[in-house]
């Protein structure tokens, strides 16, 4: 079994890669590359990486077992110290990085589907699934290729790339960033002819500095289209817009009447979930999303102009996005011992935190509401003062119960004056969080759980609902 592409001899592996092949039959066939023995599947390429706590090659026996098609290793990694297996097939390069780059820009090149770039400070993960799911109703599951996982960034977008076969009609790539020029380099391996911008709010201001320098750096996408390509962007955004001009056609959504696609109502069900409308040119789509918050009505709307785009009209629209299933932890409404939950608790910025607080008021339920908020990473000089304005819109909000979770939520609490008040927990882990909800949130509650994946509030709903989930 290859995985899911058809392969590549191993002699023309090493050659492309810049590498020499030290063990293995030259003739010998190797497929899509992965750097986590934990997900792999047999004929892949194993590319041993070095991580922050551990060394790939550390895990060479691991791939083995697995029946790898080889390993990508660094060049005199045997005199490290490391377990060599017998019989595995390795191909050995200075820069281990550096191969697996070769190889995705390799897959690229060798492979035409219609690429479309997603990125944007909220919602990219989102759009990229609605879309994927669109896609698939138009051409088919197999005709699709789609980052999997979080993998949006320098590693995981060329491990996708060597996922590309001859079936895919249609690659949807996210790509996050945290720093200018992240984007740019990944759209120059990509080479998107769509390029989706989900949206610009404050999300990784340490490494940009504001709001403007956010817009910009996620315009790097724009900037990579070729003149025939398409930019799809939400109303209102100069910036997008002027970066965009060199391109033949702009799709703009949002709620005005001049968007492409506009979004005209969002209303919750009794579900949790949402039902949309949107007007896409003269023609109106309605359509259920399985997931909860208006804000996630705009995050169809940029799906919807994408598949425009790419000539994908009406039907494929309402039933890719009826179809579209969220992410984990991705605005999925859930019960927890009795109590509605929004479980949003993969990442978050302030954007997406107030978006979250305002999405407590469509759960079903007519109880109290309460949210679990942790700490928000890449907020730069201005983090004391964004939690502080997260934790203010929840009192505004007129939220019951909040508990305040990791050492950036404290600091705001305490400078608010908030800790021991009635309203107001403060805790230093997920799991503390996850005690305390089974006190203080109860039958019909509706609660949000939110907050940067460094806090991993995940662990939370795990010891809040203890296997009691669906009462």
């Amino acid at each position: 079994m290859i995985g899911s592409t058809e392969g590549i001899r191993l002699e023309e592996f090493a050659r492309i890669v810049g590498g020499t092949l030290l063990v293995g039959d030259p003739q010998a066939l190797v497929g899509p590359a992965s750097i986590d023995t934990r997900i792999m599947q047999p004929g892949e390429l194993f590319v041993a990486l070095p991580g922050e706590r551990v060394d790939g090659h550390q895990f060479l026996p691991q791939a083995k077992a697995i029946g790898v098609g080889a390993a990508l290793v660094r060049r005199g990694f045997a005199a490290e110290g490391f377990e060599v297996p017998e019989g595995l097939a390795l191909v050995e390069v200075q820069d281990v990085q550096d191969g697996l780059w070769a190889y995705a820009q390799w897959a690229r090149s060798q492979r035409s589907p219609r690429v479309i770039g997603v990125t944007g400070s909220n919602g990219k993960t989102t759009v990229k699934e609605m879309l994927s799911s669109i896609l698939a109703v138009a051409a088919g599951q197999d005709a699709v290729l789609r980052n999997r996982l979080n993998f949006n960034n320098h590693l995981g977008v060329p491990l996708t790339l060597t996922r590309l076969n001859g079936q895919h009609r249609y690659a949807v790539i996210e790509m996050g960033m945290n720093h200018p020029g992240e984007i740019a380099e990944l759209a120059g391996l990509v080479r998107p002819v769509v390029g989706v911008i989900t949206s610009i709010g404050h999300a990784h201001l340490e490494g940009l500095g504001g709001i403007e320098q956010v817009a910009r750096a996620k315009a790097e996408l724009f900037q990579a289209l070729p003149e025939a390509g398409c930019a799809v962007f939400p109303d209102g955004q100069p910036i997008l817009e002027d970066a965009s001009g060199h391109v033949a056609k702009q799709i703009r959504f949002g709620s005005e009447q001049d968007c492409r696609v506009q979004v005209i109502s969002a209303r919750s069900a009794s579900t949790g979930a949402l039902s949309v409308e949107l007007r896409i040119d003269e023609n109106v789509v309605e359509a259920t999303l399985q997931v909860a918050g208006v804000h996630n009505a705009f995050n169809a709307a940029a799906a919807a102009g994408a598949a425009v785009a790419l000539h994908v009209m009406g039907e494929a629209i309402h039933d890719g996005l009826e179809r579209f299933v969220s992410a984990p932890h991705r605005s999925v409404v859930r019960r927890c011992r009795g109590a509605w939950v929004l479980d949003d608790c993969y990442n978050a910025n302030p954007t997406s935190m107030v978006a979250g607080i305002e999405a407590l008021a469509t759960l079903p339920g007519a109880g109290r509401r309460g949210a679990i908020l942790g700490d928000m990473a890449e907020l730069g000089p201005g983090a004391a003062r964004l939690h502080r304005d997260v934790i203010g819109a929840a009192l505004q909000a007129g939220l019951d119960r909040l508990i305040l979770v990791g050492p950036l939520m404290q600091r705001a609490a305490v400078d608010l004056d908030l800790v021991g008040t009635r309203k107001v927990d403060v805790v230093e882990s997920a799991q503390e969080a996850g005690n305390l909800a089974r006190d203080r949130f109860g039958d019909q509650w509706r609660v949000l759980v939110k907050a940067s994946r460094v806090t991993g509030l995940e662990r939370a709903l795990d010891r809040w609902c203890s296997g009691e989930e669906g009462r």
